[in-house]
């Protein structure tokens, strides 16, 4: 594979497992040096024993505090001497019936799924002008529309998704590309904690509720239908939880492109043209 980013500085937070895990050997593998960011020690330190030692470095910070967030970059900075990229994945997730979320459950989610991300970028953002580097954030399609029993993780996704918009407009003229990306059912070790509905996340989606007997995940005949079709489905399968139909209240990923905007499943930064 060649190494499109060698010489180049990455963090990554919520680097210990899942998504994050997998950015950050991405990342490794293509040349990157890259600060791998958990709160998680053993598991990063874990992780770090299989990577090539000077590409990497372990920080064991909690993205909820800021200012363990402005020493963490000082930290990456005095190591390796420069900052390219930081991608903000670090989440959790909390979830219910609203009247049973307690005050606790709800800054939980905020403090990091939210003011993570920003105090990521703002520590971030003197060192990525210097560079005309990129941040990514990691959000999701629930923060795109609304989930059953999952108030507070859709109301931080969606922070995350127009926080990015923002970041964009403000940032693109520094030279700062800034974007989104929104996953949607992934197994991870999160959400295998988290969330009992991913006994199933090996086939996401179990039929079209409007086409009975077309799999979109998980099925020999998942090649047959478009890409942005399966997205579709899966999110209208994810949203209706077996309460029959459920007709989707956004434009489609094909019909955002041809307006020359980001898609539903990728928040792009506009700006990021103009760079």
């Amino acid at each position: 594979m060649a190494s499109r980013f060698h010489g180049k500085v990455v963090i990554v937070t919520g680097a210990a497992s899942g998504i994050g895990e997998a950015t950050a050997r991405r990342f490794v593998k293509e040349g990157a040096k890259v600060a791998l960011v958990d709160r998680d020690k053993a598991s990063l330190e874990k992780m770090a024993n299989s990577l090539p030692a000077d590409q990497v470095m372990v920080q064991a910070v909690d993205v909820s505090d800021s200012s363990a967030v402005d020493r963490m970059v000082a930290a990456v900075l005095d190591r390796f001497g420069r900052l390219d990229v930081i991608v903000n994945n670090a989440g959790v997730h909390e979830g219910g019936d609203p009247a049973s979320i307690t005050d606790e459950k709800w800054r939980t989610v905020m403090s990091t799924d939210v003011d993570g991300v920003f105090y990521g970028c703002r520590a971030a953002l003197p060192h990525l002008q210097k560079t005309r580097g990129s941040i990514v954030n990691t959000a999701s399609v629930s923060g795109t529309g609304g989930d059953w029993g999952m108030s507070p993780y859709n109301a931080a996704k969606g922070a995350v998704v127009n926080l990015t918009r923002a970041l964009a407009l403000d940032l693109g003229k520094k030279g700062i590309r800034v974007n989104a990306v929104c996953p949607s059912l992934t197994r991870t070790r999160h959400d295998r904690r988290h969330d009992g509905r991913q006994e199933a996340a090996g086939e996401v989606c179990r039929a079209d509720p409007v086409r009975p007997g077309l799999r979109t995940g998980g099925s020999r005949r998942r090649d047959r239908v478009p890409r942005e079709r399966r997205r579709e489905l899966h999110d209208r399968c994810q949203r209706s939880g077996g309460r029959g139909r459920i007709r989707l209240q956004w434009t489609t990923a094909a019909r955002i492109a041809a307006q020359r905007r980001s898609s539903t499943y990728f928040a792009s930064a506009v700006s990021s043209k103009r760079a």
